[in-house]
């Protein structure tokens, strides 16, 4: 795996040798994730600027998309794991890229993260597929201070998979990528 676009191009990003640890976001996905948050118009929504955002990286694995977030101009990404072993390759690739003072890590359950007192502007969850951890991370992640006004949630998920919450955000996206779903929501 590599870093698409931006500062870091091309430089090559640690993965695990065992896949069952993780399931990095594959390149071409990363780049349609990162065209919606920079191209996409959706209606009436004003969304986040890439360039200066916070950007939270929720069941983070190997960080590949917080550093791509990075990498594209975001001026911090918080990368979220309860698995050592991704986290523990999260912190040698942005030592790797020398941008620790843009980042920090946090080993929690993201169902459970303690409030905070740093909003963010742009989310990425991307839980393991099918067991039901999407709707009650951004619940909690609402309920505790962890979004921005008008924050724009990147949700990864399994194709035929859902978001169910009724409130405190709304869909603006939502489309089928090989086996993936890709789905964009805003906080209201």
């Amino acid at each position: 795996m590599r870093i698409i676009s931006g500062s870091l191009k091309n430089r090559r990003i640690l993965t695990p040798r065992d896949s069952s640890i993780t399931r990095p976001t594959s390149d071409s996905l990363r780049e349609t994730i990162f065209n919606l948050v920079s191209h996409a118009k959706f209606d009436d929504y004003k969304q986040p600027d890439l360039q200066g955002c916070n950007f939270l990286d929720i069941f983070c694995g190997t960080g590949a998309v917080g550093l791509e977030a990075i990498s594209r101009g975001a001026s911090f990404c918080c990368f979220v794991d309860i698995n050592r072993e991704p986290l523990d390759l999260t912190k040698q690739n942005i030592e790797k890229f020398n941008i620790s003072k843009q980042t920090k890590i946090i080993r929690a359950n993201a169902k459970d993260l303690r409030p905070t007192d740093k909003a963010y502007d742009i989310v990425f969850l991307d839980p393991p597929y099918m067991k039901n951890l999407i709707s009650p991370t951004i619940s909690n992640l609402i309920n505790k201070g962890w979004l921005a006004q008008n924050a724009m949630i990147i949700v990864e998920m399994a194709k035929g998979e859902y978001v169910n919450i009724k409130t405190g955000i709304k869909q603006l996206f939502i489309k089928d990528y090989g086996k993936s779903r890709v789905g964009v929501f805003k906080v209201l």
